[in-house]
């Protein structure tokens, strides 16, 4: 039906809103022709989620479980001009605003992180919810020829693109497209889980049209000199030699180069079609963290070959790449000031140096509840002196020489600071001596990065074009935490960037996907480590696959229905160790590497033309591996949960933390697309 009419005697003679059953067109006619177009559609998605074992396969864990109701509307306007005149629109313009939250829930967004500190001491990073639901915009973007229609005489078509759109290699496993993606919970497979797409400039075009075309593309992934205020921040003080100078400075960006070709080798009705992408990018990112802001910069790069066939009968594809480049690490003073309740008072300390320690004793590397941490310079005692005596031995530590050659050394001596800052008159001692701990110093390292993946699948259509078989498989290199040994070294785990790949002819609803990641810990890390417990890795990395899948399609129905299930089995690509659940350690032994196995089922059928009901089932069985790492701690909470099994219980069936039990996901909705 029209909508409205407008009439202008100048440059616009008419525009006509038109509203269809699926979009909204919009036309401006200029005489008998038509330039400008209007286009403008959405789409509205209500669905439900409910999962019981989702992270820790543990049916002892009764908090374990998950139930929301949600929706997520997305409305695209898109703009042309120029088809009359030019035969195809010379400027073309997109934008997609998207709104998402949970049903009941007023924590619908979360600020991002800022990090807290109270006088010298870090508290951590603390963000805020706003309890309202808002819109934000997902892609805008705007597309032109760099021809004719500017004034320049190329022969083949050269189109810029500049703006928030979505851009991937391959098969997105390289690099994909999930710059912002929302965090959904595990096993709840979405195919829209991407909230905004990079900020970035396209150059495409054609050598031979129709047959070998180019992409090459940048994108802006972080800015960290737009302002005074980024590039004074005082955030690399503990970066060797700069204590004095600590600003970050300028030219912090994370930014990101690629390119791409693509050769149809052929493309008949006899024949099929077959496309060859060979590609490759480059990533560089100065501000990464191993275990403080900015401590590592990395420069990632990774080339790549794709290649698709789609005949009559069957079809197949594969995805390759290998990753180059190295992570620098850069020599920092692990030392900070941080709190502590020393005897109900809200203490300041300094975290990696120790008062009075035996140099000869192997305990100098334990933990500061075991050497008193030097009273920082802003806990003020009953006592002048004390106060005074603070400041000097806070002198002290921060002028000691630096590296690693140093930890567990002596850094000096001040008189009198173990005085108890909570006695009423605190007495003095002759002199307190100040030590290192024996990890304060982390010196230098580069980690070279050499990892790799392959992916394949192939499918045929068993019956007409009703029922398909498919088949796939993959690996990609896996690795040790490559920051646990403070030494340089090979990291021959697979990178991906902004990867978010759920299978193609193979769909995962569980493992893959950025829709929700299992707990796949590696072994627990060494003294020297960032972190006393397991890194994980998610993803496609460090995994081996093989699954297989049946979809039918019933070509005589009247509404479009389909019905695809699949079975994977999935394995560890680097073992991983045993954990031995007495002594809360790894033993010598390799687990088994066959993580488990996944069964899902994807049903959509068309209830009315742009009305369509779906429904995903997801069952996780977890394998031996599972089994060999129950009880394994993630976190200091798990870690007193499983201090509090072995002290009061030793039965096996109820063991906390990780174990191997199935889960199982269930989401249903409605997808309505205008």
């Amino acid at each position: 039906m029209i909508l409205r009419s407008f009439k202008s005697c100048r440059s616009l003679l008419s525009i006509v809103f038109v509203v269809s059953a699926s979009t909204l067109y919009g036309d401006c006619r200029l005489g008998q022709g038509t330039d400008l177009e209007f286009n403008f559609f959405g789409k509205y998605k209500p669905e439900g989620f409910w999962g019981n074992r989702l992270n820790f396969f543990n049916v002892n864990d009764l908090l374990d479980k998950a139930f929301f109701a949600r929706q997520t509307l997305d409305l695209t306007s898109e703009v042309s001009y120029g088809k009359k005149t030019y035969e195809r629109p010379v400027v073309e313009f997109r934008a997609t605003f998207r709104s998402k939250n949970l049903w009941g829930n007023a924590n619908i967004f979360k600020s991002t992180g800022a990090e807290i500190r109270v006088l010298d001491a870090t508290l951590g990073e603390h963000n805020h919810a706003i309890p309202r639901i808002l819109w934000w915009m997902r892609e805008s973007y705007i597309r032109f020829p760099l021809g004719r229609p500017v004034g320049l005489d190329f022969k083949n078509r050269i189109d810029l693109t500049l703006g928030i759109f979505a851009f991937d290699l391959g098969r997105g496993i390289a690099l994909g497209d999930s710059y912002a993606a929302g965090q959904d919970s595990l096993g709840f497979y979405s195919d829209s889980l991407v909230d905004q797409y990079a900020p970035g400039v396209r150059l495409s075009g054609d050598i031979l049209p129709n047959v070998l075309s180019y992409d090459f593309y940048a994108a802006l992934l972080q800015n960290n000199s737009g302002s005074i205020a980024e590039t004074s921040a005082k955030i690399l003080s503990q970066e060797f030699g700069r204590r004095n100078c600590p600003q970050r400075g300028f030219g912090k960006i994370n930014y990101l180069i690629a390119g791409r070709f693509q050769w149809k080798v052929f493309d008949v009705a006899k024949l099929g079609s077959l496309m060859i992408e060979p590609y490759a990018f480059f990533n560089s990112d100065p501000e990464q963290r191993v275990q403080f802001l900015a401590d590592a910069s990395t420069k990632l790069g990774t080339a790549g070959l794709a290649l698709e066939y789609a005949g009559n009968m069957w079809e197949f594809g594969f995805d390759s790449a290998m990753n180059f480049g190295y992570q620098r690490v850069k020599g920092w003073d692990r030392n900070i000031i941080e709190t502590e309740s020393r005897n109900g008072v809200l203490t300041f300390v300094n975290s990696h140096v120790l008062l009075n320690a035996d140099p000869t004793d192997s305990a100098l590397c334990a933990t500061k509840a075991e050497y008193k941490a030097v009273h920082a310079p802003k806990v003020v005692g009953p006592g002048f002196a004390l106060s005074k005596v603070g400041k000097e031995a806070q002198t002290i530590i921060n002028s000691a020489p630096q590296g690693a050659q140093y930890n567990g050394q002596k850094i000096g001596t001040v008189p009198g600071f173990t005085a108890d800052v909570n006695a009423p008159s605190p007495t003095a001692v002759p002199t307190d001596d100040l030590y290192n701990a024996c990890n304060r110093f982390r010196d230098p390292y580069i980690n070279k990065l050499q990892g790799w993946m392959i992916v394949g699948d192939a499918a045929w259509w068993l019956y007409k074009r009703d029922l398909k078989w498919a088949i796939a498989g993959g690996v990609a290199s896996g690795d040790a935490n490559p920051n646990e040994e403070i030494i340089d070294g090979n990291y021959k785990g697979f990178i991906g960037l902004q990867e978010a790949y759920s299978g193609k002819r193979v769909p995962s609803a569980f493992l893959l996907g950025g829709a929700g990641r299992a707990k796949r810990p590696l072994s627990v890390p060494s003294e020297e480590a960032p972190n006393n417990y397991s890194a994980q890795v998610n993803g496609f990395t460090d995994l081996v696959l093989a699954g297989t899948g049946l979809t039918w399609l019933p070509s005589d129905w009247k509404k479009q229905f389909s019905i695809n299930t699949n079975v994977l089995a999935y394995w560890e690509q680097f073992p991983t160790k045993k954990f031995d659940i007495l002594t809360k350690k790894n033993s010598e032994a390799n687990a088994s590497t066959f993580l488990g196995t996944e069964i899902n089922l994807f049903i959509k059928y068309d209830i009315l033309k742009n009305l369509r009901w779906f429904t995903t089932i997801s069952v996780f069985v977890p394998g031996s591996h599972y089994s060999d790492i129950k009880g394994k701690p993630l976190n200091s909470e798990q870690s007193k949960q499983l201090d509090a099994f072995i002290r009061e219980s030793l039965d096996e069936g109820l063991i906390p933390n990780i174990s191997n039990h199935t889960a199982l996901t269930f989401n249903t909705g409605l997808e309505f697309k205008f």
